[in-house]
């Protein structure tokens, strides 16, 4: 009789079959918890952008140069890079695919959207969506 060492073919099957399983299983948990630490990353920074921007404000610095679209949105990075000139922010790293900035010339803000981050801004009310 011989004796074999080597695994069977249904035996790698089954251990592959184990393997999809699991993974099956662990990758929408993965994506759920990925896109929840984006989503508390991106909150993090409209924060941070709020408190520069109020800082900025305080200081006796004002924005030059930020033209809103049609909807009102102001580029991140026009309003990053003149906090950053004042030393009120270390990096520009922030995208517009992180965060929106509206522009409210009142200083109330946006009363339809709750989730936001409002900085004073002179004449008006800056505001910032973080992306989901």
């Amino acid at each position: 009789m011989r004796t074999s060492r080597a695994f069977t073919i249904i035996e790698l099957i089954a251990t592959l079959m184990v393997i999809v399983i699991l993974a099956l299983i662990a990758l929408p948990r993965i994506s759920y918890m990925r896109a929840r630490a984006d989503q508390a990353a991106n909150f993090a920074t409209a924060s941070v952008l709020a408190n520069a921007t109020e800082r900025f404000e305080t200081s006796g610095y004002s924005f030059t140069g930020l033209t809103a679209d049609e909807n009102g949105f102001v580029p991140i990075y026009a309003i990053s890079s003149q906090l950053f000139a004042a030393n009120m922010l270390s990096t520009t790293n922030m995208t517009d695919a992180q965060i929106s900035c509206k522009f409210f010339p009142d200083l109330n803000g946006d009363p339809n959207n709750p989730n936001n981050v409002l900085a004073n801004a002179g004449s008006g009310t800056l505001v910032f969506y973080p992306h989901n």
